[in-house]
């Protein structure tokens, strides 16, 4: 299958909440989401969850070397969810969800409380300037909601190119644990490719929720 063989799910006026295995699809401009809790995840036995999914590569290897953990992918943008979405299928992956939708509304809405083992985000947009602030993803409120939705102590891994969002981790964890990032033994993906063709340093940041 080709990214483009995914449709889009709705139009602006018609959108709500749709699960088309293995797609779940949050609209954004919507609040009625209580209406659609019979899209709550399951409980797991073991569930762990990728924020900032991009193009997929990472989720993908892993969920395809770890066939006994339940993964989620979540990505905003639709573009990027194809990709995910093409893979999974053409690798026969059946442990993977694909979340396209904003990963505040997914974690506040459909993901049950005590129920992740551990969160993943990936290359974060920075969001640098102050006048964007807004947009980042990385925030206390957001950490606050890991970790009422994680099972015991989660583990928080982050990664990122960006030294700002490496020592702006430092007031969002306790005990954060800072190192750089190995990139072979912790597994590819696009943008970490990337960055490190640029010759760009990679961090990595662990932190229990």
């Amino acid at each position: 299958m080709k990214p483009q063989d995914l449709p889009f799910f709705y139009t602006f006026e018609s959108r709500r909440p749709l699960f088309e295995p293995p797609v779940l699809c949050i609209p954004p401009y919507f609040s009625d989401h209580d209406k659609y809790s019979s899209l709550c995840l399951e409980s797991f036995e073991r569930l762990e969850i990728e924020f900032c999914s991009g193009n997929g590569d990472w989720i993908v290897h892993r969920a395809l070397s770890h066939p006994g953990i339940q993964f989620v992918a979540v990505e905003k943008l639709f573009k990027r969810v194809r990709k995910i979405w093409s893979k999974t299928v053409n690798h026969n992956v059946s442990n993977l969800l694909i979340v396209c939708g904003d990963a505040k509304d997914f974690m506040r809405h459909y993901v049950l409380d005590g129920s992740v083992d551990r969160y993943y985000m990936n290359f974060p947009d920075p969001w640098p300037k102050q006048r964007h602030a807004k947009h980042r993803l990385l925030t206390p409120e957001f950490i606050a909601g890991c970790r009422v939705k994680a099972r015991g102590e989660a583990l928080f891994t982050l990664v990122t190119d960006s030294h700002e969002v490496k020592e702006g981790s430092r007031a969002l964890f306790e005990n954060p644990a800072l190192t750089q990032l190995d990139l072979a033994s912790y597994g590819r993906s696009y943008f970490g490719d990337l960055w490190v063709s640029h010759g760009r340093t990679l961090y990595q940041v662990e932190a229990r929720v």
